[in-house]
């Protein structure tokens, strides 16, 4: 029995052993429960990325809001390398150099993009986890907020309580669905 109750805190100190070691790497931590949710016809979504490891070519901000019905808006930005005494560098992004964000025109969902987005809302999974005072260098704490409920891929600095985040595969699967969006915009 007390075997069984260490390995969780186990789990956790490896984790945070190899997330402070090598750095980028998502610590290991407990969750405790799970739970998903239907975030498909929200009226208004946004995002934002704290990419601090090599931010080059990513979505940084994006905001979706329901024009009416099956109608959305989409604004959104990315980061893009810059070139110092150039560009206007962003000093949020200046732990690897010069990087600039740029906003691209806001434009109408398509119809193909809106069923994409209602698929990909409508499991969202949100993992109570629990995870101890031990700051870990997370190389992205990435927010999510769809109209009054917003939640973050972070899971370290929290201390001994639980909170709900999303997983780290489950916020690359929504960047990535955002960034198709900036490849149709472009």
């Amino acid at each position: 029995m007390i075997l069984q109750n260490v390995r969780p805190f186990a789990a956790i100190a490896i984790g945070a052993g190899i997330g402070l070691l090598v750095g980028c790497i998502p610590p290991l931590y407990p969750v405790i429960f799970t739970e998903t949710r239907d975030f498909s016809w929200f009226e208004e979504f946004e995002f934002t990325g704290d990419t601090i490891c090599d931010p080059d070519e990513t979505a940084y901000t994006a905001s979706i809001q329901r024009i009416d019905g099956e109608r959305y808006e989409l604004a959104l930005s990315l980061v893009e390398k810059g070139t110092e005494g150039v560009d206007d560098c962003d000093p949020n992004l200046a732990w690897w150099g010069c990087f600039v964000t740029r906003d691209l025109p806001v434009r109408e969902l398509t119809a193909d993009e809106v069923e994409r987005m209602q698929g990909l809302f409508s499991t969202v999974t949100f993992e109570t986890v629990l995870w101890f005072p031990l700051c870990v260098f997370y190389c992205e704490s990435r927010l999510a907020r769809w109209d009054f409920v917003e939640v973050t891929d972070a899971k370290s600095c929290m201390g001994f309580i639980p909170y709900q985040a999303l997983s780290y595969e489950q916020m690359n699967e929504i960047v990535a669905f955002l960034e198709s969006l900036a490849n149709k915009a472009e």
